[in-house]
């Protein structure tokens, strides 16, 4: 005698199952996926800035004049809030109170250079980039010997003028200075930090910069409690 073989199809509830299975990885996908361009945002950043502060040095170093990095992190651009502007100081004057063109009345919106100097470049931060956080890669955070000089537990450690204006300057002997107003530099003779995020990635990146030679090291790991 031969027997019939019913097919059993999919009950409802494992069709249910296997959806929210679906739903669960895609979700995760999406979640791996965004987190992973947020992160290739900041580095990509990361990389513009620490290249302009690689070239604001050379071109301190080839033209004999100083270029400085202003950095105006609550500037509101038309693409978020930060704005860089690269100026080499031909006249040497940029931190003179009695120069017409000085770091605190140099207009972020509209930069213009005195006489025998130049606005080189002028970049904006997107994409919900910012200067930050506040504490750098963390409150307790500082760089091994013999680089623990160097203040990594504030998002721009030179960045405390006016509206957070600050300078970081590269010489022509190769050393770098930092302002945060007209008149002589900071006291960070071991060098300074700018650090940039993305808020709701964690994601933080902060580039390092000794005073004494301008030598530059990236950091990427996350903040310390």
């Amino acid at each position: 005698m031969t027997r019939s073989r019913t097919r059993r199809g999919f009950t409802l509830i494992e069709l249910m199952v296997v959806v929210v299975i679906v739903g669960v990885v895609a979700a995760m996908s999406i979640a791996l996926f965004g987190r992973q361009r947020q992160r290739q945002q900041v580095d990509q950043f990361a990389l513009e800035m620490r290249a302009l502060l690689v070239g604001a040095r050379q071109v301190a170093m080839s033209t004999g004049t100083p270029v400085a990095l202003l950095v105006f992190p609550n500037f509101v651009t038309p693409t978020g809030t930060g704005r860089l502007i690269l100026y080499r100081d031909g006249n040497f004057s940029l931190f003179s109170a009695a120069a017409p063109i000085n770091l605190e009345n140099l207009d972020a919106a509209a930069p213009v250079a005195d006489t025998r100097s130049e606005v080189l470049e002028t970049i904006d931060l997107a994409d919900g980039l910012v200067i930050g956080p506040a504490t750098g890669q963390g409150p307790a955070a500082v760089m091994p010997a013999p680089f623990n000089g160097i203040a990594i537990n504030s998002a721009c450690p030179f960045c405390t003028g006016a509206a957070g204006l600050g300078a970081m300057v590269f010489m022509p002997n190769g050393s770098v200075t930092f302002q945060d107003r007209n008149g002589p530099p900071l006291a960070l003779p071991q060098g300074a930090s700018i650090s940039v995020t993305k808020p709701e990635s964690q994601e933080i990146r902060t580039i390092t910069v000794a005073a004494s030679t301008g030598a530059m090291l990236t950091l990427k790991w996350n903040p310390t409690p």
